[in-house]
């Protein structure tokens, strides 16, 4: 399993949001709703057999303080 948490931090206040998506082998297995400033979410994805991943951020309609953060990213058993 993959497991991490991601959000936006304070000094996304003036954003628009962004699109956190988490591919495996050129796969989409999991994309989140917009997420905006200060907020954190928690996701665990099964990845077995899964050899290449790639976790992706997608800025709102403007890329104005956009800092987005994964968190912690691990995989475990």
């Amino acid at each position: 399993y993959l497991n991490t948490s991601f959000g936006m931090d304070d000094e996304s206040m003036c954003g628009d949001g962004a699109i956190f998506k988490i591919y495996g082998d050129s796969k989409l297995l999991y994309e989140s709703s917009a997420v905006y400033a200060e907020e954190i979410h928690t996701k665990r994805i099964n990845v077995q057999n899964i050899h290449n991943l790639e976790l992706q951020t997608l800025q709102g309609e403007t890329d104005l303080c956009d800092h987005t953060n994964w968190l912690n990213p691990w995989l475990e058993k």
